[in-house]
Formats: structure tokens, sequence, C-alpha cells
């Protein structure tokens, strides 16, 4: 049994929220991991709607691959105590906690291998799928985006997500959402400089809102009083509360 991939679980967590599920489309319902340019793994998700990415400079694959990992695996990668994400060639996942999985001593690649040996008390097993398929092209998909200035609304949903996907990526406590609208997309970015993600958004509706009308803010009119006269009469009479634009 030998690792055939290694990456951080919080990114195997944050992929998996924008995997497809049971979709007709096969190749989506995993996660796509491939050697990156610059050293590390690139981690891709998308459900049709949206589609997220991020690179993991400590990680490695041997060739690019589609992961389905059984939902156990998953859960324990959404924990806080999650380090590092083994995928075997056996079919095999774990998760090691961080404190195995930031040993100064070993490198990822020792980690991963010590561990699919000798798996520790602390280290979550579970089943994952591989599957054969071409993944969408990330790369063309978020690098064809451009920017305009028309408004685009993202629902609730989505900003849950994204709030939850980068708040798991990065060190800071609160990190804030870089949102950027397009023609019929919405690119979002982590204000967290060190973390190399981002989730394109499509489909997304490009009509603007309508105005924001203040009327229902306006302040009444001054009030004078007036004397109401009866039969003719200017003195005696009446006195009532009118409003500037009654009196007009």
């Amino acid at each position: 049994m030998k690792p055939i991939a290694h990456f951080s679980a919080a990114m195997l967590a944050s992929a998996h929220t924008f995997a497809g599920t049971h979709d007709v489309r096969y190749y989506i319902n995993g996660i796509n991991v491939r050697p990156a340019l610059g050293g590390g793994v690139i981690i891709t998700a998308t459900n049709g709607h949206a589609i997220f990415t991020c690179r993991d400079p400590e990680g490695w694959c041997k060739e690019e691959l589609i992961l389905a990992p059984a939902k156990p695996l998953v859960s324990a990668a959404r924990k806080k105590a999650a380090g590092l994400f083994v995928a075997a060639d056996n079919g095999t996942g774990m998760v090691i906690d961080k404190i195995q999985s930031s040993d100064p001593e070993n490198s990822k690649h020792e980690i991963a291998h010590t561990q699919l040996a000798s798996p520790t008390a602390t280290t979550a097993l579970g089943t994952l799928e591989l599957i054969d398929g071409t993944f969408p092209d990330a790369p063309r998909v978020i690098g064809g985006f451009t920017e305009t200035n028309k408004p685009i609304v993202m629902s609730e949903i989505y900003v849950a997500q994204m709030k939850a996907t980068f708040s798991r990526l990065s060190e800071l406590n609160f990190p804030a959402l870089d949102i950027r609208s397009g023609e019929r997309q919405m690119l979002v970015r982590c204000s967290d400089p060190k973390v190399q993600a981002a989730v394109l958004v499509m489909g997304m509706s490009v009509d603007p809102l309508p105005p924001f009308n203040t009327d229902w803010m306006a302040k009444p009119s001054a009030k004078r009083r007036v004397r109401v006269v009866a039969g003719g009469k200017v003195d005696g009479g009446e006195y009532r509360e009118q409003t500037e634009a009654q009196a007009l």
C-alpha cells in the first residue's frame, strides 16, 4: 500500500463542499487533484454552478486523479485537529491529525508512508473511489473571468459556504471575502494573501436591483394652527392643526 496523493485535510473539506452529488456528469462527483506548476498540488471541485480551486504548496500527487472520499474521511477532515489527508493506491484514505502532520523530523511524504504502514489511533481511516474521467479545466474557466460593474446577487447559502471555506483555509480569525462581479459570474477570493484559493459562481442574474426608494423616510411637513370661521363671522370659531401641504 503506497500513497498516490497527500495534501491538506482542510482543503479536502473545503473542496468537498463544492463537489457534485449524484450528478449525471459522474466525473464532477469527486475532487480533482493534479500537480501544480510551481510545486505542490491543485485541488479542484465543482457542482456545475460553482467551481472551487486551491493550491497546497506542500501537497503531492503521483499523477492527476479524481478522488471521491467516503463520508467518514470528509467528516474527519472538517475537524480542527485534522492535518494531512492521504490517498493510497488500494482505495484507502486517511486523515492524520495536525500534530502528527507537523512532525518537524519527517517530510509529509514520510509521514504518509509511515501512517499507511501502521496508522495510529488518532488517524481516521475510510475508503475512497478513483473516478476515471476528464475533469473541467479550472484555469480556463476561472481564467476567463472578466470583472464588470454590473451588480450580481449571491444567495445566502453560497455566502455561508464561502465564509466557512476560507475560514478553514486561513490562519486569520475572521478573513473577509473579496467578491468581484462579472457578466454572469462572481469571483470570490480570501482577503488573506496567504490563501491561494478562489471560487467562481456561475449562472447568476445580472439584472440590477431597483433604485432604493427613500420616500418612506420623508419627514412630515410642519403643522400650523388655522382658524375655522363659522357663519361668515370673523371673530370666534375653532382652531385646528393643518399641515402646509393641506393648506395649499
